[in-house]
């Protein structure tokens, strides 16, 4: 069943429909406009294509329209992500060595992204004051909560353009393993209609166990 909607008078009827062909079941005034609505479900091999709609109309007493065509791009949202990983020196008088990582996320897809989130998996040793987030040499605004180890980025993101994100982590003995600390970033993009994509990364980089510098607390002697 269709709905058909006279501008006019803001009157609805209903008319019949079969197989792509739909017929107004009542007459149409002159002057007046019937609206035909209906929804097309978009399948997942749709992503990224072109979806074409070609009307016609045809009436008893007028010749046949020659149609009217309509293109609506689907969206296909994909995001891209890439990690690099270094040491960048020492950790000062605390122990560690530090690692500087630079995140580098790109719009794949065909639509804008409006929010970008990475979960790092060492984000609870980011130095403080070591995060950068740009895009095209220009700062771009975050919220780095560290309660869900999470980096939130609401920005737009336009197709092909990519956010640089740079930070320092203070990696300790245990977090080493032959010699290597391996860091991971989740990335999830989301656009404005609601569509989704995902990606992940992961650095090994290789941190000698002659770099790590280790502390000795003070020993104090009691005589008495």
């Amino acid at each position: 069943t269709v709905t058909f909607k006279e501008w006019q008078d803001s009157q609805t009827s209903t008319g019949t429909g079969h197989n792509g062909k739909w017929t107004l079941n009542y007459t149409l005034p002159v002057g007046y406009t019937a609206q035909f609505v209906y929804n097309y479900t978009v399948q997942q091999e749709d992503a990224g294509k072109v979806l074409k709609n070609t009307a016609t109309v045809d009436e008893t007493h007028l010749d046949p329209d020659g149609g009217n065509e309509t293109s609506t791009t689907v969206e296909n949202p994909k995001v891209g992500v890439a990690k690099e990983g270094s040491v960048v020196g020492t950790n000062g008088k605390e122990a560690g060595m530090l690692v500087g990582y630079t995140v580098k996320v790109t719009n794949k897809g065909n639509v804008p992204l409006t929010q970008v989130v990475l979960k790092d998996s060492m984000a609870d040793k980011i130095k403080d004051g070591s995060l950068s987030v740009t895009k095209n040499g220009s700062d771009v605004a975050f919220v780095f909560d560290k309660n869900t180890d999470t980096i939130t980025i609401d920005s737009k993101l336009d197709v092909n353009e990519s956010y640089e994100i740079k930070y320092t982590c203070a990696v300790l003995s245990e977090d080493l393993e032959d010699n290597k600390v391996t860091n991971k970033v989740d990335v999830t993009a989301k656009t404005e209609k609601g569509g989704e994509s995902t990606d992940e990364a992961t650095d090994t980089t290789t941190v000698y166990a002659g770099e790590i510098t280790i502390t000795p607390a003070p020993i104090v002697i009691y005589t008495g």
